[in-house]
C-alpha cells in the first residue's frame, strides 16, 4: 500500500533562485516551461520547490527516481497516467509549499495568513462562518477556512468550482467518509482531505537539497536537456 504522508517546507521566501539554481536539472520539461510563464522570482521558486518536493516523496517513500507521467482531469487535477495506486497534490503560497500522497484521493492547501475580507468571505464562507469568524480572530480564521474548502475541493477533483459559501465544514471525520485536518504553520495554516488520518511532516531546503545533489542523488534521474 502507498505509504500516506504530508511533506512540507516553510519559510520559502528566505529561499533565493540562485539557491534552487543547481536543482533546475532536476525538473521536468513541461515544469520548466511552466516557470518560465512566472514574472516573478517568488513564483518561480514556488514552482520549482513543489515539483522537487513530489520527486523527493516518490524518492523517500517508494523508491522512484524517474517521476511518471503526469495527466490532468478534465478539471486540472493532476494524476499519474500508469501509477494510479499512488494519488497525489500539490500547494504553495508564499510562505510555504506542500505535497500530500496517498493511496485514494486527497487534498491539499497550504496558505500564509491573509486579512479578513468581507467580500470574499461571502464567496466562500457560510453566513455562520462568517459570524464565528468576526467575534473571534478574523485573519486567521478566514485562512483556514480558505484552506480548508480549498483542500475539500481538491480532494473532490473541483477545485474551487463548487458551491464554497452553501457547504460547511468541519474538521475530523465526516458521514461521507473523508476528513479534514488544518495545520497551524509559521503564520498561516495546511489543510489536508483525504480518506484517512495522514500524518504531516516538514522538511527542510538542506533535506530536499540532499536528496538531489552530491553522491546522495548520484542515481537520480536528470530532466534537464
Amino acid at each position: 500500500m502507498s505509504p500516506s504522508v504530508v511533506y512540507y517546507l516553510d519559510h520559502i521566501q528566505t529561499i533565493t533562485e540562485s539557491d534552487v539554481s543547481e536543482l533546475l536539472p532536476f525538473l521536468s520539461q513541461e515544469r520548466r516551461e511552466t516557470m518560465g510563464r512566472y514574472r516573478f522570482p517568488k513564483d518561480r521558486i514556488q514552482s520549482v520547490l513543489a515539483y522537487l518536493l513530489l520527486r523527493y516523496g516518490l524518492i523517500r517513500d517508494h523508491g522512484i527516481t524517474q517521476i511518471p507521467e503526469i495527466l490532468k482531469t478534465e478539471r486540472g487535477k493532476p494524476y499519474f497516467a500508469e501509477n494510479s495506486e499512488i494519488c497525489f497534490n500539490l500547494s504553495h503560497c508564499e510562505t510555504a509549499v506542500a505535497c500530500g500522497f496517498s493511496s485514494r484521493p486527497i487534498g491539499v492547501d497550504v496558505q500564509q495568513r491573509v486579512p479578513y475580507k468581507a467580500s470574499l468571505a461571502e464567496y466562500f464562507m457560510t453566513a455562520d462562518e462568517r459570524n464565528t469568524a468576526v467575534l473571534g480572530n478574523a485573519d486567521l480564521e478566514f485562512t483556514r477556512l480558505w484552506t480548508v474548502k480549498e483542500s475539500y475541493g481538491k480532494y473532490l477533483g473541483s477545485g474551487i468550482c463548487y458551491s464554497m459559501a452553501d457547504t460547511q465544514l468541519q474538521e475530523g471525520a465526516s458521514s461521507d467518509g473523508y476528513i479534514i485536518r488544518s495545520h497551524c504553520i509559521g503564520d498561516g495554516f495546511l489543510s489536508v482531505c483525504a480518506e484517512e488520518e495522514i500524518p504531516v511532516k516538514k522538511i527542510s531546503f538542506h533535506q530536499l537539497r540532499a536528496c538531489f545533489v552530491g553522491s546522495v542523488g548520484s542515481n537520480i534521474e536528470r530532466e534537464h536537456i
